[in-house]
């Protein structure tokens, strides 16, 4: 539902035009197909549309805490090192703690393949996100990237999703 907000966001618009057209909740997307009386279950089954293309797998990961961080280590990891990465999950940036942080280290190709440490911090929750804030205001955060999600678990958990089970 925060999405919703960010959409309408002066900042997130380009020459008086927004970036996102539009944006629906999960639960809003099952009242519409209700709405429309759609059973899923006495559909023809049938080969999906491949109307994106090939994707990274990053959009599947993006909307849980740790997501963004692990996508973009992820890029950053393949740019710099110029090795594609086979199926490597950065597990010290997953899991249900408030405060997460890691330290990936990622060989640069163009400094000889020397290494360099990227330290990361995941913060869940705003209440906890202040302390962070404090140390890179004061200079003493030792982080080069920081991601902040306000819904436990992440924006996968947010506002928008079913209540109950019978309401979708």
């Amino acid at each position: 539902t925060a999405k919703k907000y960010e959409c309408d966001r002066p900042e997130f618009m380009v020459s008086g035009f927004r970036d996102v057209d539009a944006v629906m909740t999960t639960r809003e997307l099952a009242q519409m197909i209700k709405s429309a009386g759609i059973d899923f279950m006495s559909l023809e089954d049938e080969q999906a549309d491949r109307f994106i293309g090939a994707s990274t797998g990053a959009a599947t990961i993006f909307g849980a805490t740790g997501g963004v961080m692990e996508a973009a280590l992820r890029t950053a990891y393949e740019v710099l090192s110029g090795e594609t990465l086979g199926k490597v999950e950065f597990k010290a940036v997953r899991g249900r703690k408030p405060v997460r942080e890691a330290t990936v280290e990622i060989p640069v190709k163009a400094l000889g393949g020397k290494v360099l440490p990227v330290n990361v911090c995941i913060v869940t929750g705003t209440k906890y996100v202040d302390p962070v804030i404090e140390d890179v205001l004061a200079g003493r955060s030792k982080y080069h990237f920081i991601e902040v999600m306000n819904c436990p678990g992440g924006c996968i958990n947010g506002g928008g999703q079913p209540i109950r089970r019978d309401t979708y």
